[in-house]
């Protein structure tokens, strides 16, 4: 396993480049607002929750992405992300206007696969991109480190 994020770093980046709002918000304690079914590992801390419904969801921790869509649930270790996009550069073009109104991140995985993350438009999201972004970087760098 590899080591967790900072979980203040992650605040941070979400806050410095995003914001939170009522359906997205910075989670103090793994204290989740709305009920999901998530339950962190012991070292493990739940960072940022998104709830739109019980169908769409997401929740960051500091070592891994956890979503809900129509298709069930998903979760990816920050160790198998290799990269993220955000809808207007390509696979959904149309769905997004302008970046304001952007809410699709594409997430591709090591192995090849892709999963769609659907977010909150706006500040929550760019957050998101963002905090994700860093988690990424940082859980490859610490990886390599540790080969």
């Amino acid at each position: 396993m590899h080591k967790p994020v900072s979980t203040s770093v992650m605040k941070s980046v979400f806050l410095r480049n995003g914001g939170e709002t009522d359906k997205t918000r910075i989670v103090v304690n793994n204290l989740l607002q709305y009920k999901v079914p998530v339950e962190p590992t012991e070292d493990e801390t739940i960072v940022l929750e998104y709830f739109e419904s019980v169908n769409e969801w997401a929740i960051i921790t500091n070592q891994q992405l956890v979503f809900n869509t129509h298709s069930g649930i998903t979760c990816i270790p920050f160790t198998d992300l290799e990269w993220l996009v955000g809808d207007i550069e390509g696979k959904l073009s149309g769905v997004a206007t302008t970046k304001l109104k952007m809410r699709h991140l594409i997430l591709q995985l090591h192995n090849g696969d892709e999963k769609l993350l659907t977010t909150e438009g706006g500040p929550p999201f760019w957050g998101i991109y963002s905090m994700l972004q860093f988690a990424i970087r940082n859980s490859h760098s610490t990886s390599q480190k540790n080969q």
